[in-house]
C-alpha cells in the first residue's frame, strides 16, 4: 500500500477507539505535551469484499497539548472546563467513516463517500466508579449534513506497571449520516445490490485499551473495539457483518 494512502485512511481503523481510550487514561496520568509514535492497526471487513489492504494499516500516533489547545489523533480541541471531576472540550474532528469504490469489488459503481470534518463538543464526568463521556458532533464540511452522539463509560485500572481501560457505550447516527455512509442510491443499484435508504441508526460497543510505560519516555499502547450495529446499518446491502472489530498497537515517545 502507498504510504500516502495509508495516512489518509488511518483514522478509520485506529482513532475510533484509540482516542476514546487515551483521553480517559490521560485523566488519571500526567498529560504529555508532545507525544508521537508509530504502530499498526487491523480491522474486520465492514464493507462486503473489502480489500485486505484497507484492513491492515500503518498508523501514526500523535498527541500534543499547548495550554487549553490539544491535538489527539484526528481531533483538534479546546478545553473549556478541566478539573478533576468535570472536563469539557470543544472539538473539530476528521470523520472516521467513508470509502471509495476501489476499496471493494462489491462497491464498484458506488459514488465516493467522503470523510468530512465534524464539529461539536465532549463532556466527561469522573465519578467514584468511573468516567462517563458524552460526545456530540455535526457535519462542519458540507459532506453528509448529519450528526451523531456517543455516550460511553470507562473505568481505568491503574497500577505501577500498566493502565488498563475497559469500557462500553452506544452511538446514535441520524438519518442523513446513516444514509450517506450506509445507504445505496437508486442510481447505484444493480443486480445483487438493491437501493437502500436507512433511518436513524443505533449501535453498541465494547472497548479495551492498554498503556504500558517501557522506558523513561517510551510507552507501549494497544487496544481494541467491537461495535455491534442496529438494524439500519446491518441490513444495508453493502455491509458485510452485523458488527465490526478493530485492534491496534504501537510505540509512542514523549518529547516534552
Amino acid at each position: 500500500m502507498k504510504l500516502k494512502h495509508a495516512w489518509m485512511i488511518y483514522t478509520v481503523s485506529f482513532f475510533m477507539m484509540a482516542l476514546a481510550g487515551t483521553q480517559e487514561v490521560q485523566a488519571v496520568e500526567e498529560t504529555p505535551k508532545i507525544q508521537i509514535g508509530f504502530g499498526g492497526a487491523a480491522s474486520s471487513r465492514l464493507y462486503r469484499d473489502l480489500n485486505d489492504e484497507e484492513r491492515y494499516l500503518p498508523i501514526p500516533l500523535i498527541m500534543a497539548n499547548y495550554g487549553a489547545l490539544f491535538v489527539k489523533g484526528n481531533r483538534l480541541g479546546l478545553t473549556v472546563v478541566g478539573d478533576k471531576r468535570l472536563h469539557a472540550d470543544l472539538l473539530l474532528s476528521r470523520s472516521t467513516d467513508g470509502y471509495k469504490a476501489s476499496y471493494s469489488p462489491y462497491l464498484t459503481g458506488m459514488e465516493k463517500r467522503k470523510r468530512g470534518y465534524d464539529a461539536g463538543g465532549q463532556i466527561t464526568y469522573w465519578s467514584p466508579v468511573g468516567g462517563f463521556t458524552f460526545v456530540g458532533l455535526v457535519d462542519a464540511s458540507d459532506t453528509h449534513h448529519g450528526a451523531e452522539a456517543t455516550l460511553s463509560y470507562k473505568l481505568p485500572l491503574v497500577t505501577d506497571h500498566f493502565t488498563l481501560v475497559p469500557g462500553f457505550g452506544g452511538t446514535w447516527r441520524d438519518k442523513k449520516k446513516t444514509d450517506y455512509y450506509y445507504g445505496v442510491q437508486d442510481s447505484e443499484a444493480i443486480e445483487g445490490r438493491q437501493a437502500y435508504t436507512p433511518n436513524d441508526s443505533y449501535s453498541g460497543f465494547l472497548s479495551l485499551d492498554l498503556v504500558i510505560p517501557l522506558y523513561d519516555r517510551v510507552t507501549f499502547k494497544a487496544g481494541g473495539r467491537a461495535e455491534y450495529f442496529g438494524d439500519e446499518i446491518r441490513e444495508s446491502p453493502i455491509v458485510n457483518e452485523d458488527y465490526s472489530v478493530m485492534m491496534y498497537m504501537g510505540l509512542a515517545v514523549t518529547l516534552l
